[in-house]
């Protein structure tokens, strides 16, 4: 069964084709990456299932619903949600404030009773906090709820994004290069991770330059070039694929 499907997906840019009717299906369960050389489309397709930039034509459905033309918020709403190349964080707050910022809690407190502290607010940000050091322990962070976001080493902020992607309790969580800058132990700490979310039957679809992380931890992979798909399958048989070997031509794989 398929949470996600692209099809005839295109975007245009001044001329410039980013996706060029770019067709694929995302299974629900498990984790798919998606690779290919530098231009290929990667973070397009990331930018326009997110809702960040519009679609040119196609369609995109989640869980069989459509959503192109939806708000990045709206998006997040249905249980999409996204990590981004460049970290971004609320700098000037805590690492537990920033996950709590995320969490998800229905309903949400009323104004007049968040202004005034009411017992049912109070008991809403207990709940929150409860659930933002949930995700804090998942990630190994919770020692460091206290501290600014801001102190944190690069690594540590990467998995602060991360905990604050799971806090929204997605169906599908988008990771644009989540290796990007880690160090061999830090990338070890992260495919753990990733594997811990899976087991919370979140959907992960990882986009990554580093191959051997992607390669190690995903069942499925889909190659892009030049905003078209040209392979996938297994990480052993995209390994051997002619095409993909074409196309990292001078590029380790």
């Amino acid at each position: 069964m398929s949470i996600l499907e692209v099809s005839g997906l295109r975007k245009e840019f001044s001329g410039l084709i980013a996706l060029a009717n770019l067709s694929l299906s995302i299974p629900e369960g498990g984790i798919t990456a998606v690779i290919g050389p530098n231009g290929a489309g990667k973070t397009t397709l990331f930018n326009v299932v997110s809702g960040f930039i519009p679609a040119t034509a196609g369609k995109v459905l989640y869980r069989g619903r459509p959503i192109l033309g939806l708000k990045p918020h709206q998006i997040v709403s249905l249980g999409i949600v996204r990590t981004f190349q460049n970290v971004r964080l609320f700098k000037d707050m805590t690492v537990l404030e920033n996950v709590m910022a995320a969490c998800r809690v229905d309903p949400q407190p009323k104004l007049f009773s968040a202004a005034l502290r009411l017992p049912g607010f109070r008991e809403k940000e207990r709940l929150i906090r409860e659930r933002a050091l949930k995700w804090l322990s998942l990630v190994g962070l919770e020692k460091e709820q206290g501290r600014r976001a801001s102190e944190l080493p690069f690594g540590q902020q990467r998995l602060l994004e991360i905990a604050r992607a799971v806090a929204a309790e997605p169906g599908l969580m988008l990771l644009d290069e989540p290796a990007a800058g880690l160090n061999r132990l830090e990338l070890q700490a992260l495919s753990r991770i990733l594997l811990r979310i899976r087991r919370r039957e979140i959907t992960l679809v990882v986009v990554e330059h580093n191959i051997d992380f992607v390669m190690g931890i995903a069942e499925r992979v889909v190659v892009l070039d030049k905003g078209a798909k040209i392979a996938e399958g297994t990480p052993g048989s995209i390994r051997q694929h002619p095409r993909v070997l074409a196309a990292y031509l001078g590029e380790e794989i």
